[in-house]
């Protein structure tokens, strides 16, 4: 079978791309469940699961981490989710 370099390097570029992709959707997922996780604990757990949907609209990777470190300074569950749509 003939290779063509064109093709193959469109293919390896392609895997590569869908790799670095299904990392970030794994980072962002787990930086959510983080959010989460810490939140729970310190306000009501069912309110904190309100977020989430809200949370998962956020393809931002960055922004995540933001509100992750929010995390640790939020004084109320209210004060944490204004942070979330600021």
């Amino acid at each position: 079978m003939h290779e063509f370099p064109l093709i193959q390097e469109f293919v390896e570029e392609a895997e590569t791309k869908g790799l670095e992709r299904g990392r970030e959707e794994g980072e962002r997922k787990a930086t959510i469940e983080s959010i989460l996780a810490l939140l729970g604990p310190r306000f009501h757990p069912d309110a904190v699961q309100v977020l989430k949907p809200n949370l998962e609209t956020i393809d931002d990777l960055p922004r995540l981490k933001e509100l992750l470190l929010a995390t640790f300074h939020a004084q109320s569950f209210e004060g944490f989710a204004q942070t979330l749509h600021e």
